[in-house]
């Protein structure tokens, strides 16, 4: 799973991000990996702060780690 392509929502000059990388930056900014807790914290994004980007990345990261 580590190979595939893990795409967040950003600039075309920035490449897609493994799912690695992903899992290590929720971990750097969250502090968690678990898939439920990125779940509730991308409903959480989305209400507050209205942010759909990081919400939606929230989500497919929590799909990919779930899957793992």
């Amino acid at each position: 799973m580590d190979e595939e392509r893990f795409e967040e929502n950003t600039p075309q000059a920035t490449p897609p991000m493994t799912v690695a990388h992903a899992r290590a930056r929720a971990l750097e900014i969250y502090e968690t990996d678990d898939p439920r807790i990125l779940r509730e914290l991308s409903t959480r994004i989305w209400e507050t702060l209205h942010d759909a980007d990081e919400a939606a990345w929230l989500l497919r990261l929590a799909d990919a780690l779930e899957y793992e």
